[in-house]
C-alpha cells in the first residue's frame, strides 16, 4: 500500500499539469460568433496588405469599393447579369462595351463604334458628321 501511495504521489504533478493544459486548451478555443459570410471569414481574403486571389466565385452583398490608385478587372464585368456579353455589360445588353471598342445601347452585340437599338434624343448644342449608307436612315 505504501508503494502505491508513493507512485501515485510521484505521478500527481504530471496528472495535474496535463489536466490544467487540457482545460487551458478548451478555454482558449473561441467559437465563431456567426456563420460565414457574416464576418468570420478566415484570412487572407479579409486581411493583409499583400495582393490576394480567390479561385471560384466571390459574392459581394453590399457596396463594392475599389481602393487604391488603379483598379484592374481581368475578364468581363457584368452589372445586373451573371453572363456578361462584353468587357462591360450593364443589365444584360442595356449597355455593352466590347473588347474591340464597340459600344451598344439596347443591343448585346454592337457591330459599329456606337450602335443604338431604339430611339434616342440629343438635347443642347451638338455637332456631328455622318456618312450615308444603305443600311439605315439618320
Amino acid at each position: 500500500m505504501q508503494k502505491i501511495k508513493s507512485v501515485f504521489l510521484a505521478g500527481l504533478p504530471a496528472i495535474v499539469i496535463a489536466t490544467l493544459l487540457v482545460v487551458a486548451i478548451i478555454y482558449a478555443w473561441t467559437e465563431p460568433t456567426s456563420a460565414p459570410p457574416a464576418g468570420n471569414v478566415s484570412a487572407p481574403i479579409n486581411v493583409g496588405l499583400d495582393p490576394q486571389t480567390k479561385s471560384g466565385n466571390l459574392g459581394i452583398g453590399g457596396l463594392f469599393r475599389a481602393m487604391g490608385s488603379v483598379s484592374v478587372f481581368d475578364g468581363n464585368v457584368g452589372i445586373g447579369t451573371t453572363t456578361p456579353s462584353g468587357l462591360l455589360d450593364v443589365g444584360g445588353g442595356k449597355l455593352v462595351v466590347l473588347s474591340g471598342g464597340n459600344v451598344g445601347i439596347g443591343t448585346p452585340g454592337p457591330g459599329s463604334k456606337l450602335e443604338v437599338s431604339g430611339s434616342f434624343r440629343v438635347t443642347g448644342t451638338s455637332s456631328y458628321s455622318y456618312r450615308k449608307t444603305n443600311s439605315g436612315i439618320l
